[in-house]
C-alpha cells in the first residue's frame, strides 16, 4: 500500500510541474520574435518612417509608417505571432501601394526593435497596440478613414482597438474566436483558468459597430475556418471571403485576395 501512495504522490507531482511549467513558460507557445538590431537599416521602394512609440510607463514599440502619394485611407496592421517588421514590413509596403493607404505596422513587445528584454504580456499587447493607434490619430491625414487589420495573433489585438475606439472599419485574416477556444482545442487536458492570455476576438467583434471583412481558408491547419465562420456569425456587419484549400499563411497568392480586399477598402468611409 506504502508504494502505491508513494507513486500517487510522484504523479500528483509531476501533473503539477507540468501544470506549472506551462503556465509560465506559456509565451514560448503563443510568440516567436525575432530580433533586430537597433542600428539594421530598412529599406523600401515606397516612402516610409521609423515610428518609436511610448506606452506604457517609459516604454517603446517600433513601428513604420508607409507613405503612397496622395493616400485615400489609413490602415492600423497588427501582425501574427512569428518575425518582426524586417520581414512583415514589405506587406506593410505592399498594403500602401495596392491599396493607396497610409499604412501604419508595429512590432509587439519583445518583437525586432520593441525591446529585447520585455516579458510578454496581454497587457503589453494590447496597451502598445492602443499606443499606435493614438500614434496614427496625430499623422497627417488624420481626416482619411481609419481600417484596423489584424492576421492570425494580430486580430485579437485588432478586435480589441476596434471594439473600444472610433474607426471606420475591421479586416481580420485568419482570425481565432479567442485564445481560450485555441487552447481547448490544441490543450483540451489544461484547464482554463491556468490560461495567461484571454484575446476575445468573439467577445470584441459583438462590440464592433462598423464594417468588417474576415479572411479564412478551409484549409487552414493552424486556427480552424469553422473559428473564422463563427466570427462571421456574430456581427451583421461582417462578411467573411472563403479561400477553398487556402491554408494559415498562403492567403494572398490566391487571385481573389486582393480584389476582396481592395473592393472592401474602396467602400469604406470614415
Amino acid at each position: 500500500m506504502g508504494f502505491l501512495i508513494t507513486g500517487a504522490k510522484i504523479i500528483v507531482v509531476i501533473i503539477f510541474l507540468a501544470l506549472a511549467a506551462l503556465y509560465f513558460l506559456q509565451h514560448k507557445l503563443v510568440f516567436f520574435p525575432t530580433s533586430i538590431d537597433d542600428s539594421y537599416k530598412f529599406q523600401y521602394s515606397i516612402r516610409f518612417e521609423e515610428k518609436f512609440i511610448k506606452y506604457g510607463e517609459g516604454k517603446v514599440v517600433h513601428g513604420i509608417l508607409f507613405y503612397p502619394g496622395n493616400p485615400k485611407v489609413r490602415i492600423l496592421y497588427f501582425h501574427g505571432n512569428g518575425g518582426a517588421l524586417d520581414s512583415w514590413g514589405e506587406l506593410g509596403a505592399e498594403l500602401a501601394q495596392r491599396l493607396n493607404a497610409e499604412v501604419l505596422m508595429m512590432d509587439y513587445p519583445g518583437y525586432g526593435k520593441s525591446g529585447k528584454d520585455v516579458p510578454f504580456s496581454e497587457a503589453g499587447l494590447l496597451t502598445s497596440g492602443q499606443a499606435a493607434f493614438e500614434e496614427m490619430k496625430k499623422t497627417q491625414n488624420a481626416n482619411l478613414p481609419l481600417i484596423i487589420f489584424g492576421r492570425s495573433l494580430g486580430t485579437g489585438v485588432a478586435s480589441y482597438i476596434a471594439a473600444n475606439n472610433s474607426v471606420s472599419a475591421l479586416i481580420l485574416e485568419t482570425p481565432y474566436l479567442s485564445t481560450k477556444a485555441m487552447a481547448d482545442l490544441m490543450f483540451p487536458f489544461v484547464p482554463s483558468f491556468l490560461l495567461r492570455y484571454k484575446l476575445d476576438n468573439a467577445a470584441n467583434l459583438a462590440k464592433v459597430n462598423v464594417p468588417v471583412l474576415i479572411l479564412h481558408g478551409t484549409s487552414d491547419m493552424v486556427v480552424p475556418y469553422d473559428q473564422g465562420k463563427k466570427l462571421a456569425e456574430l456581427n451583421p456587419k461582417a462578411q467573411m471571403i472563403s479561400f477553398p484549400q487556402g491554408g494559415h499563411n498562403d492567403l494572398s497568392v490566391f487571385p481573389d485576395y486582393w480584389k476582396s480586399v481592395e473592393v472592401f477598402v474602396s467602400g469604406v468611409h470614415h
